[in-house]
């Protein structure tokens, strides 16, 4: 996710959207929001859809 974010000239300031759609399992989705705000960062990543 870094990496495409820094391919994408993200910048850091600007709001991404993130579309979560795993499978909806406990632990996916603690893992895929644990890579989320690891990619954004905690302040970043507070809305997940």
């Amino acid at each position: 996710m870094k990496q495409a974010l820094t391919e994408a000239g993200y910048r850091g300031t600007e709001k991404v959207y993130v579309n979560a759609h795993g499978t909806g399992t406990p632990m996916n989705d603690s893992s895929e929001t644990l890579a989320i705000k690891k990619a954004l960062g905690e302040e970043q990543a507070c809305a997940i859809m």
